[in-house]
């Protein structure tokens, strides 16, 4: 797992981003030994809250995370 905070977004841009970069790595072939071999990856994702703690924006994150790969894995869910 890694985080990645992305100071001064405009609302929106992170699940674009994030659902750009998820169907440009499924799509790369990564080994020619191994072609069926893909990357996929879940994600968590959320805004940081006015007034909240930094610890309480990461836990709705991982929580968001957790979601997104019990649903059945390489996907986002926004919280």
């Amino acid at each position: 797992e890694f985080l990645v905070v992305l100071p001064e977004l405009p609302s929106g841009s992170p699940v674009h981003g994030i659902e750009r970069l998820r169907v440009s790595l499924t799509a790369r072939q990564i080994s020619a030994t191994a072609p069926e071999l893909r990357v996929a990856f879940s994600a968590g994702i959320t805004a940081y809250r006015p007034g909240e703690s930094m610890d309480a924006a990461i836990e709705r994150a991982d929580k968001a995370l957790y979601q997104a790969k019990a649903a059945g894995r390489n996907r986002s869910v926004v919280m």
